[in-house]
Order: structure tokens, then sequence, then C-alpha cells
């Protein structure tokens, strides 16, 4: 094969291939990005609907065991309220229903109540889950859960979000699953990659034209000199004349040091390429060390929150306008937490509790629950305002941010483990977010979390506070979340 048909093709490949991995890159983002969004939106409407659920109601369905009863058709009645308040032409709801599990089987889900208002497709109470999901429910039971997959099946495909309902002590009553139809996100997704495979063409048609032209005008040229070498290898005083025929003139008659330097250079090349290539295998080798999940101490920073008016607004709207009103909620508060890194570790009713710094080691949680606890307070801010039109009242939350070390370990039992943190660090927070209540403060954070952030947000030290299960009292910090992103003026 010619050089200008090896060099044509090259240029051509390198086109395709990077604008392929283009594409690919793009397309891969932009559906993390979309299933993430998803996920926290199935997220919010499960953790709504398990909030605004009776405990009560849910145990008496269950004891008395029987689609006959008022408390059952009641119960349904709020699933199919929740469930039509969360369906527009964007967003489609596909299904919403309460398990719990099963007496027969303790690693299986049993149904207690569905919204389906067909009874073919609708599961009835007391039927086992047998759609696949039941192993992820269950090792996720105490928190709310949405599986990183679509599932597809006869009736279409669709992500689920769960969320747990507990009682007035905590205990562990029942499990609320929303099904989504993700049709939105697969168009989304098509359009992006349409237009990814029109770009794809047009930049191969352009490779096609430029790769040619600048094929053909580099062989000439090589060709030409090639010439030149064959005559003067052959003693001749023939001479090419050629269009720029200085530069070539002047190539040939100092080829011999242009070899030299070639070989020279090329040596250089070489030593380099291997030195460069041992570095960054001894780099990898001693950074490639495995991360220990059992049984570790590490630093991590917990942020808690709470819905300071979450009682007397349960009391003012009906059941229908809550769902929307706590889902939009929801929904921004589960999004900024997963902007700045950190994870959802748990959510009762009004209250929310997220960790940074774990499962996976973040150098920068201290900034990251900070900017993520301002960031909440601003898109509060707006919310209200755009609330405030519908007649719902202004409404605020406490943001309590410590930092400290906990153990990260497997604990549980033979049937049921959990990957947790063991440590105080958590009821440091929950202990702060109370204090911003009685501070009236938006955000309140621990000596060692301003440790990390005081050259960076402006903060305001408060009166020492006692610390329940702790013999000193702890300084504590407000935060300015109006001036938070402003450097201080030293």
């Amino acid at each position: 094969m010619k050089y200008r048909s090896k060099l044509y093709l090259s240029f051509v490949t390198i086109a395709v291939v990077s604008s392929a991995l283009g594409l690919s890159i793009v397309y891969q983002e932009c559906k993390k990005r979309f299933t993430e969004s998803m996920r926290g939106k199935i997220v919010a409407v499960s953790a709504t609907t398990a909030s605004l659920l009776s405990p009560d109601l849910i145990k008496q369905v269950i004891s008395e065991g029987s689609e006959k009863t008022p408390a059952f058709r009641r119960l349904v009645s709020e699933l199919r309220e929740a469930r039509n308040a969360n369906r527009s032409e964007k967003w489609y709801v596909l299904s919403l229903y309460l398990m719990t599990g099963s007496t027969e089987d303790k690693d299986k889900m049993a149904y207690v109540a569905d919204a389906e208002e067909n009874p073919a497709s609708r599961a009835h109470l007391g039927e086992i889950d047998t759609e696949g999901f039941n192993y992820d429910i269950n090792e996720h039971i105490n928190a709310p859960y949405s599986p990183p997959y679509f599932l597809t099946d006869k009736w279409g495909t669709w992500m689920s979000g769960f969320a747990p309902v507990f009682d007035e002590e905590g205990e562990y009553v029942a499990t609320v699953g929303a099904d989504v139809s993700i049709d939105e996100v697969k168009e989304r997704l098509h359009t992006i990659l349409l237009y990814g495979l029109s770009g794809l063409l047009a930049s191969v048609g352009m490779a096609l034209i430029l790769a040619q032209v600048l094929a053909r005008r580099l062989s000439r040229s090589l060709e030409a000199l090639h010439l030149n070498v064959k005559l003067s290898e052959e003693a001749l005083d023939s001479t090419v004349d050629l269009e720029g025929q200085d530069e070539f003139v002047e190539l040939d008659r100092t080829m011999s040091e242009m070899l030299k330097g070639l070989k020279e250079r090329d040596t250089i090349k070489t030593s380099y390429a291997r030195y460069v290539s041992k570095h960054v295998l001894d780099t990898i080798v001693k950074t490639d060390a495995p991360m220990p999940i059992e049984g570790e101490k590490r630093k991590i920073t917990i942020l808690f929150t709470d819905i300071r008016q979450f009682k007397s607004l349960t009391e003012k709207f009906p059941h229908e306008k809550l769902v929307s009103f706590f889902n939009e909620y929801f929904e921004m508060m589960i999004h900024t937490i997963f902007k700045y890194s950190g994870t959802l570790d748990t959510f009762l009713g009004d209250s929310l509790m997220a960790k940074f710094g774990s499962p996976t080691e973040d150098a920068n949680q201290e900034l990251h629950a900070t900017k993520a606890a301002v960031e909440m307070q601003q898109n509060l801010r707006d919310l209200c305002q755009k609330w405030k039109s519908q007649g719902i009242p202004k409404m605020q939350i406490g943001i309590g941010i410590h930092t400290g070390y906990a153990t990260i370990c497997n604990i549980g039992s033979e049937k049921k483990m959990e990957y947790t943190a063991c440590s105080d660090t958590a009821n440091v927070a929950l202990s702060l977010e109370q204090l911003t209540d009685a501070l009236n403060e938006d955000i309140i954070i621990s000596q060692t979390t301003y440790d990390a952030v005081k050259d960076i947000f402006e903060c305001k030290e408060v009166d020492p506070m006692a610390i329940p299960g702790r013999s000193e009292e702890m300084k504590a910090y407000t935060v300015s979340a109006a001036r938070a992103f402003h450097p201080i003026e030293k």
C-alpha cells in the first residue's frame, strides 16, 4: 500500500475514532445524569408518600388480612391520590404500592396494597413479590433506595424507588414502592444519539475531503524528496525542480546531518518514553491500594436537616397538594446532596441525614457538606418565593453539620447485614440541627468542620453547647448562607 493511501486512511481513522469516542463519552455522561435525576425524583415520590401514610392504618390492614375492610379501601385510596398527584405528560408514575416482609418467607416481600385499578394487573394483599427486586429491597429496607438500573418486562421499562414507613417508636412497618416510566429519558437519549450520529457523519465527510487534500500534498513532496535522494545515491548531478524548491534543496544538502539528528532524537525519545512509562507504572503501583470495607476507622462528615413547620403544614393542606409540595422539596434536597458527592443515609418523615466521606474517601468532605447546606438554604428560599403564589406559607429548615471519626464496618445478623458508620457523630450533628431552632439560625457547624472551612465561609461563634453523652461542652459556629461563597478578607 502506498504511503498516500496509508496517510489518507490514517486521517480518516483518527477522525472517525475521535468523533465516535467523543459521542460515546457525551452519551454515557448524559445517560448517567438523566438516570441520577430520575433516581432522585423517584426516591422523593416514595419518601414523600411514606411520610404521609399512617403507620397505624397500615398495621390495621396487615393485621386484618382482608381487602374488604374499610381500612384497606382507605389505604388504597390514599395510594391512588398520591399516584395521581405525581402523573403528568413528562413525569408518569406507573404504579404506587406498599409492601412488607413476608410471613411465609423472611427473605421475600409481600404486597399490602396497590394503587392499580385493574384487578388483573393489581397486586393483592399478601401476594409475594416475584419481580426481581426482593434482594435489593431487603438490603436497603431501613433507608430510601432506588436500584441503579432499569427494569423491562411486558409492562414496559421503568425505574423504581423505595422508602420505609416507621411508626412513632421508630420501628419498621412497611415499604412504599413507586415505578416510573423512563420514556422521557429514552426520548432524550435517542435525540442526543441522533444529533451525535449526524455530527459524526458530518465530521467523517469533512475528514474524507481534508484527508484527501493533505495526503496528496504531503505525498507529492515526499515523492520529490525520494527522487532527489535516489539521484544523490546514484551520484548524478541532476536535480528536480519543485514548488518550495529552496526548502527541499536545503533538506537534500543536509540529509546526512538530518539523519544523524533524527537518530539522536529517536534515541532520546526512546529513552524518555521508557522512563515515563516506568514512572507512570511505578506511580500506579504505589497508589493502587485496595479500599478496605470492614472495620476501618475513617473521618466522615454528617449533615442533618429538619423542617420546622412540618406538623402545621400537614394540618393545613389536603393530601394531594402535600404530595406535590414535599416531592419538590425533597427532590431539591436529594439533588444537592448528590451534587456534592454525598450519600443519603436516613430519611425519616421530614428529617434527612446525609454522609460525606463514606463509602469513598473525600478529602474535601467538610467543604462539600457546607456547600451543600448553603445551597439547600438558597434553593429553599427560591422554592418559598415560587410557593408564595400558591398560598403556601414560608418554610424554614435547620441544618447541623459535624465532622468526626467513625468505624466503618458491617454490622447485623446472619440474615441481614448493613455497611454503616458506628460513632456519635450523627448525634452531634442532630444536636447542632436542634440548636438552629433555638437560636433561629439556618446552619450551625461544629468546631471540627469549622477548622476545615473557616477560610472559605464566613462563620460566627455561638455559645458553647452541651451534647448528650459528652462531659465537655462543644464549640459551634453559624454559617452565613448569603455570603458563604465569597472569600473572607483578612
